[in-house]
């Protein structure tokens, strides 16, 4: 009566009386999530579907576990995801302050919010550059580099290289923050007299963008790319150099989900040093995020023709095999890629991700298994191990190993806090899992850190939509008060 007067707070009052007689009244709740989504107030609409839904698979659950058939839910999927969509601006505002909130407070502790030592290796050796300063920083030590130092008479230009040097050491063996300390301590005393000024101009650029800061890394990489041009004027040996920075920019652009100015950058990589095997490697992932298989192909057979052991030309042409369903190409490829790097698990969840394209999800557990005995630190090891047991049909005929799974997807996200992936299976499984609302909870927190670690607004959204369920479904287990 009240809602079709146009009443809408008498006529919420009304629900508000039946259900405080019943609250399971299905009638009275849908009624009010009508209501309140007709007043923009879409959160609470979504949980009252959400206890409607609920209650009715609570009042089935016994059937529903013996596997009986209880019939359509009374709320359709795409009404909740309807009513889901509408919540999510109100939402995106918030969580984009919460995170703006943790970011500045992880710079006023003066925390560098690194992505994980492995995800470091991958991009660094993704630059046929890598072994040759890695090779570099052999002769440093950096015991002998802190007493040079030390000395009292040291000029600003030899403290610039003194300190790079140490940072690079560090970064060749993969102590990240302590290289990072370097570049910056470098930084505050740059001298353009330095052998290595530039050098450290691109580490913290480097830096910028490993911490998705990527206006200041383009701001870093463009000051590079300016001299290195300037001094190929009258040196076309640094023309090299000029097109690896220029991959570096294409790589932000494409992280900016700007294709076009990244394709723009590529060109000129490869304008510049037409055998640059980097500026074809990481295009063929621009043309592979394209859809454009075919180019993908064409650059990294030159790549590999410029550079045969350039193991991350190998994996990306098995990527480019999956793709086609070519997997006969892809196991040979493993075959190569395994004899040039024996000891890689990388190339162990490649061939697990094969073998789950095949259906054989025995097989690919076995790999991923395989890649955390050769590397325990690779987060990407353990997601997938537990996407493997969440799939692997028990031989009992019971449930999957949900606790293993568990522990796994939980290392994965404390060894990489940014794996947005992670967090969606995690916190979908430990919905599942749940015995009571304050589990239900944990997960709504538990989308909120991931939210804080999203790398840009599509991973944001993404976990913001899951998040946006779970506290709808806490909210409606807590009026109806079903605890478990």
């Amino acid at each position: 009566m009240y809602e079709r007067a146009g009443n809408p707070v008498l006529a919420l009052e009304d629900c508000g009386t039946v259900l405080d007689l019943d609250p399971s009244s299905a009638k009275a709740r849908l009624k009010r999530s009508r209501i309140l989504e007709g007043e923009g107030m879409y959160d609470e609409a979504l949980a009252e579907l959400c206890a409607v839904q609920l209650m009715f698979m609570h009042d089935n659950k016994d059937k529903l576990r013996l596997g009986v058939d209880v019939g359509q839910p009374p709320v359709d999927q795409t009404k909740m995801e309807e009513v889901c969509e509408k919540c999510i601006p109100k939402n995106f505002l918030d969580a984009s302050q919460r995170k703006t909130d943790y970011l500045k407070q992880l710079e006023k502790d003066n925390v560098l919010n690194l992505p994980t030592a492995h995800t470091i290796d991958m991009f660094l050796e993704s630059f046929s550059s890598y072994k040759t300063w890695v090779n570099e920083s052999t002769k440093d030590d950096i015991q002998q580099l802190s007493i040079e130092l030390a000395r009292s008479d040291i000029t600003d230009a030899e403290r610039t290289d003194l300190l790079f040097r140490r940072g690079r050491k560090s970064a060749a063996t993969k102590k990240y923050k302590e290289a990072h300390a370097d570049f910056a301590q470098a930084a505050q005393s740059l001298n353009d007299d330095a052998t290595y000024y530039l050098d450290v101009i691109e580490w913290l650029g480097i830096y910028k963008h490993l911490t998705y800061n990527l206006k200041d890394a383009l701001l870093f990489y463009t000051r590079v790319l300016e001299a290195r041009q300037k001094l190929a004027e009258t040196d076309a040996g640094v023309n090299s150099k000029v097109a690896d920075i220029l991959v570096k920019i294409a790589g932000i652009h494409m992280d900016m989900a700007d294709t076009d100015a990244a394709k723009v950058n590529f060109d000129l990589a490869l304008k510049a040093s037409p055998s640059c095997p980097d500026a074809l490697l990481h295009r063929s992932n621009l043309h592979l995020q394209g859809q454009d298989i075919k180019a993908a192909h064409a650059d990294i057979e030159k790549c590999l023709e410029l550079k045969p052991d350039f193991l991350p030309a190998v994996l990306r042409q098995v990527t480019l095999c999956m793709h086609e369903q070519n997997q006969n190409g892809a196991k040979e490829l493993l075959k190569k890629a395994s004899r040039m790097a024996p000891g890689s698990s990388d190339v162990h969840i490649y061939r697990g991700e094969l073998a789950f394209t095949e259906g054989d999800v025995v097989g690919a557990l076995k790999a991923f298994e395989k890649a955390l005995e050769c590397d325990k630190s690779n987060p990407n090891a353990y997601v997938n191990a537990a996407l493997a047991i969440l799939n692997q049909p028990p031989s009992d005929g019971g449930m999957p190993d949900f606790i293993r799974a568990r522990d796994f997807l939980e290392k994965g996200i404390e060894l990489d806090p940014q794996f947005q992936g992670a967090y969606v299976h995690l916190g979908q499984l430990c919905l599942t899992l749940a015995q009571n609302v304050s589990e239900c909870k944990e997960v709504v927190d538990l989308y909120d850190s991931g939210m804080n670690q999203s790398k840009n607004d599509a991973e944001l959204k993404e976990l913001l939509r899951m998040r946006i369920m779970a506290q709808a479904q806490y909210e409606a287990a807590s009026s109806l008060g079903i605890m478990s």
